[in-house]
């Protein structure tokens, strides 16, 4: 693995209207959002693209990328910041990378453990286009509607048992490695696409407000260990569709 031909892109918008700099709030007394995912990349070029970057304190070897303000409000796609980041950092840098790691902050269900891992399968695979985390999940999922209407993945037939079903999978981005053409075309991922599992509790680090901060404040002290040795199975996607029901 070289790691030279990565860039992390750190994400890092400042106008949260949920949870106010979200991503500078506290897992644990010491280490925000943004230090987590910073302690994820360690080993790897790492760029923070933020619309604030007064507000950023971080050691000197992290790149800093001012995002500009037509991609910087709650209604812009993370895509165009991404792309944005890594032609501003190639540039600086006179370096082209092959790959981009994308560490959302607020998702922080992920390990340099994990990372390393699921490049260890992107070099063993030279097709695959993205690798991307996913946390298992239920299969009977409900989808609940404004008009007191439901959805589910299953009716009108009775719910199997478990065993009798396939995986059911939540993306869950806390990481997600591209070639760098799927960035420089403006796309999330493209296929061939890896999903590579995360546990279900993984969904208990996804911080939106402040509930979920409190929550996460409690469960991620515990399970950090756990994260850094976390070896999940991975799932080869060549082509989507509609669910159907199960």
């Amino acid at each position: 693995m070289n790691n030279n031909n990565y860039l992390c892109v750190i994400p890092a918008r400042m106008g949260s209207t949920r949870l106010k700099h979200k991503n500078l709030r506290e897992l644990i007394p010491g280490l925000s959002l943004i230090d987590q995912a910073i302690s994820t990349a360690k080993d790897f070029d790492i760029c923070v693209s933020t619309d604030q970057p007064e507000l950023m304190k971080l050691s000197d070897d992290v790149l800093v990328v001012e995002r500009p303000k037509n991609i910087s409000d709650s209604k812009s796609q993370i895509t165009p910041s991404i792309k944005h980041a890594l032609i501003e950092i190639e540039n600086r840098l006179s370096k082209k990378y092959d790959f981009v790691i994308v560490l959302m902050p607020s998702i922080a269900a992920r390990s340099n453990g994990i990372l390393k891992k699921m490049i260890k399968i992107l070099e063993e695979r030279k097709n695959i286009s993205t690798i991307m985390t996913a946390a298992i999940c239920p299969p009977w999922i409900w989808k609940i509607s404004n008009n007191n209407n439901a959805q589910t993945t299953w009716f009108p037939n009775q719910p199997k048992i478990s065993q009798d079903l396939p995986v059911y999978l939540a993306e869950h981005a806390a990481i997600i490695i591209n070639k760098r053409q799927v960035v420089i075309d403006n796309k999330k991922w493209a296929f061939p696409l890896c999903l590579y599992e995360l546990p279900s509790w993984s969904v208990g680090l996804d911080i939106d407000d402040e509930t979920d901060l409190n929550h996460a404040k409690l469960f991620f002290p515990s399970m950090q260990d756990v994260l850094e040795d976390w070896t999940g199975k991975s799932h080869m996607i060549d082509t989507i569709s509609t669910i159907k029901n199960d």
